[in-house]
Formats: C-alpha cells, structure tokens, sequence
C-alpha cells in the first residue's frame, strides 16, 4: 500500500513538473516544430496516459498505451519512477512529450500516416540521464546512429520506417 502511495505521489509530481516545462518551453523544440510544420506537419502535445488512468488499487491498469509508439514514452517514464527512490530527485526531471504527424487520404482511399515523437528534455544532462535509465530506449536505439536521432535536449522515435530518412532531415534541418 506505501508503494503505491509513493508511486502515486511521484506520478502527481511528475505531471506538475511536466506542466511546468511546458509553461517555459521553446528554444530547440520551437525551431524543430517551425520545420515540420513547414512541410505539413501538425504537433500535438502527448499527455502521458500513466499519470492520467493510474489507479493506486488496481497497478495493473498503469495506463500503458497499445500503440507501439507511445509504449517507448510509457515505459521510459516507468523506468524513471522506478529508478528514484525520493521525490525530491525526481520532481527535478522534467520532459515534454510531442506527437509530430502528416496524415493525408490520397486516391483509392490510401492513407499516408507519417509520424513521430520528439521527447524535450529540460537539459542534455537530463537526456543522457533518461538513456542511461530507460531500458526501453536503449532498446530503441540499439544500432542507431544517435546523431540523426538526437538534437541538443531533443530526442526522436520514429513510427512510419518508411518515412525515416524525410523525418530525419526534418528534424535535423537547420535554420537558414
């Protein structure tokens, strides 16, 4: 029962700090979001669903999403709960999370989903943090090459492989 009213309070704490990052985001992400949404792209803030559907009673339904995507999200935020034992150290981690998507019906119905997510960390430090945590990005990005994959605080996790070269240049295009 203790641990799942800690494990409740972290959750709460880890909102509020999200929220607060939010309040002050910009720099990076804001010249990241300027380029997809020059090529058509739309951006949508992802509330994390573990924070959102936890019920201290029933830890079973911490909120875990199906869709592969956001399970990277999901599970790297489990990996930072469980990771810190006081709330003092983790209220100090602070993301934001950034559902990036090109969606259009062209003939026959067909329907093009280009998507990604870009996780903004508060610090590079707290980036490097997260990856040396997180078992599920580490998996993600085993054989990567983490150059086209991360941009100062930025981290992206594609969806559509078949997009993959045209969301990387994206992501890591320039200001000119």
């Amino acid at each position: 029962m203790m641990r799942n009213i800690k494990k409740v309070l972290l959750i709460f704490a880890l909102v509020f700090s999200i929220s607060a990052l939010t309040a002050c985001s910009g720099g990076t992400f804001d010249s990241v979001q300027a380029n997809f949404e020059d090529e058509g792209y739309h951006a949508y803030d992802y509330k994390n669903p573990i924070a959102v559907n936890f019920d201290p009673e029933r830890p079973e339904t911490d909120g875990l999403v199906a869709s592969q995507i956001f399970a990277h999200v999901d599970n790297m935020t489990i990996d930072l709960i469980d990771n810190y034992s006081d709330l003092e150290t983790f209220t100090s981690f602070n993301f934001n999370v950034y559902l990036i998507g090109y969606y259009q019906t062209v003939p026959d119905a067909v329907q093009i989903n280009k998507s990604a997510i870009i996780i903004e960390f508060a610090s590079q430090e707290q980036l490097e943090e997260a990856m040396a945590v997180s078992d599920s990005l580490q998996a993600y990005y085993d054989g990567k090459d983490m150059e086209y994959y991360r941009r100062d605080n930025l981290l992206l996790i594609i969806r559509t492989v078949a997009y993959e070269d045209e969301i990387i240049e994206i992501f890591n295009r320039t200001a000119e």
